[in-house]
């Protein structure tokens, strides 16, 4: 299985209009480095919080494709924080592709990660043998902002902090202090 954002988030969770990242950063609007700090800091700092996490912070379009339907009841999707399917295709038999239709189908987006099973009376389609032979787009992440969890916004701070204040390859791995943050939401599956 593998995913990439396709429709990256319209906002981010946090930005220089925030007065507690002005605040943080000992920012002020007159300072300049708006757009550096807006732009380039937070979306890469949203970004690495997203990856360890396994989390989608700010709502966004995901494709991710995968082998084959899973053997078992439930196929689980990679990024936590989905709010709707939007389309499930796969390649049949024939090696064409086809639209799975939403009625035969059943989605979990309460779950930790979440899944899509066959309905009731449905099974998972036949698929061809080809690698990624099933794609399915989804959406995830918080509507707005003020959904983002503040340990979150917090990590990004940190995170826009170190970046703004040594402009060096410095930071090698998360800092320690955020990880303590955003640990208890990681999902790790072995």
């Amino acid at each position: 299985m593998a995913y990439t954002v396709t429709t990256p988030p319209a906002a981010e969770p946090i930005t220089t209009t925030d007065q507690e990242l002005q605040d943080h950063l000992k920012w002020t609007t007159g300072d300049g480095d708006a757009d550096l700090i807006n732009n380039i800091y937070v979306p890469t700092a949203r970004r690495m919080i997203e990856r360890y996490t396994q989390r989608a912070l700010m709502t966004q379009t995901i494709t991710e494709n995968f082998d084959k339907f899973p053997p078992l009841d439930w196929l689980r999707l990679s990024v936590m924080g989905v709010t709707s399917v939007t389309s499930i295709k796969y390649y049949d038999e024939d090696d064409t592709q086809q639209t799975w239709s939403s009625g035969e189908y059943v989605t979990d987006f309460v779950s930790r990660k979440a899944r899509i099973a066959p309905g009731l009376d449905y099974e998972w389609p036949s698929v061809s043998g080809r690698i990624n032979s099933v794609e399915i787009i989804y959406v995830a992440g918080a509507a707005t902002a003020g959904d983002v969890n503040q340990d979150y916004k917090t990590a990004i701070m940190w995170l826009v902090a170190e970046m703004y204040e040594e402009r060096t390859d410095r930071i090698h791995k998360i800092p320690t202090r955020v990880l303590d943050l955003i640990n208890p939401e990681s999902y790790w599956s072995f």
